[in-house]
């Protein structure tokens, strides 16, 4: 077992596998048997390279796609000369980056090239090999808990909330908008696990969305909608539990997105929480948190 696989296993990280690498695998027993244990990501359309094969998925993305850009730059555009495994490598880039993964873990020299010039297009994930993730993950272990030894950050996992927004946790919890008083965002406990409350607004100030529990969505405005993964899960988002979601804009830009993690926590990776006035007063990018004109409560 690698280093990662250890912090994986012991669920202090979270690996993941696109919905293109088990077409790769399919002929390949032992790197099938390897993945088996790592949650699947998709993307936002499905996609057919080979007969036969699909070589994406759809899934929960909060970002839109930029398969052909990733494409362009580390493999020269597709032309009738295109490699199937360059297709494919671009695919597992583009889904990473759609579900806001902070490393793509490889040692194709190609992508390891264009790591510089995708993140000049917007492709937020970093991609590095093995161990220079690794390297990476402990640094930021050691900056934001003041270690990196791992027996450490398991206790500190476990004195943890169950729900995670970015890097911080916490139980039941509310925020209310200054202003007007309203609940823009709740995790009220359940005997199952917790369950979602949410107004969310458009950058017009338009009532967009609201989320209940118990109760199905109620779409307001056609600005905003929800891609699900569905299932037994702990989380409940309206009337349906959910291992992962995304609530994206007309622009494919995420207003929320979350996922269950192997571990047993919720981990909010995007947040954009705005008042009746169109203004963002609450913001969660990856694992920075910001409020501004809002108040953070406990729910009991």
């Amino acid at each position: 077992m690698t280093a990662l696989e250890h912090l994986h296993q012991s669920g202090l990280v979270e690996i993941f596998q696109t919905s293109t690498l088990p077409v790769e695998f399919q002929n390949w027993p032992l790197g099938k048997e390897k993945a088996a244990g790592y949650a699947v990501l998709g993307g936002s359309t499905t996609a057919c390279l080979t007969p036969g094969n699909l070589d994406s998925l759809l899934g929960t993305p909060s970002h839109i796609s930029l398969f052909l850009q990733i494409h362009n730059i580390a493999f020269g555009g597709i032309d009738t000369h295109h490699r199937i495994n360059d297709l494919r490598d671009a695919l597992h880039i583009d889904q990473a980056n759609q579900n806001h993964t902070d490393f793509f873990v490889t040692n194709e020299k190609q992508l390891l090239a264009a790591n510089a010039s995708l993140r000049s297009i917007g492709v937020e994930v970093s991609i590095c090999d093995a161990d220079d993730c690794l390297s990476a993950i402990l640094e930021s272990f050691k900056r934001d808990y003041g270690t990196s030894q791992p027996s450490d950050l398991t206790e500190i996992l476990a004195d943890s909330g169950p729900i995670f927004l970015g890097s911080n946790s916490c139980g039941g919890t509310e925020f209310v908008d200054n202003i007007s008083g309203e609940s823009l965002l709740g995790f009220v406990r359940t005997d199952n696990g917790a369950a979602l409350c949410a107004t969310l607004r458009t950058s017009e100030g338009h009532l967009g969305l609201s989320i209940i529990p118990g109760v199905p969505l109620r779409f307001h405005v056609p600005a905003l909608r929800i891609y699900g993964e569905t299932g037994p899960s702990p989380f409940l988002v309206g009337n349906e539990t959910c291992r992962s979601f995304s609530i994206v804009d007309q622009n494919e830009q995420a207003v929320m997105a979350a996922r269950m993690l192997r571990n047993g926590r919720l981990m909010f990776y995007q947040l954009k929480l705005r008042n009746q006035l169109g203004e963002v007063v609450v913001a969660l990018d990856r694992g920075e948190l910001s409020v501004r004109d809002a108040t953070i409560r406990p729910i009991a």
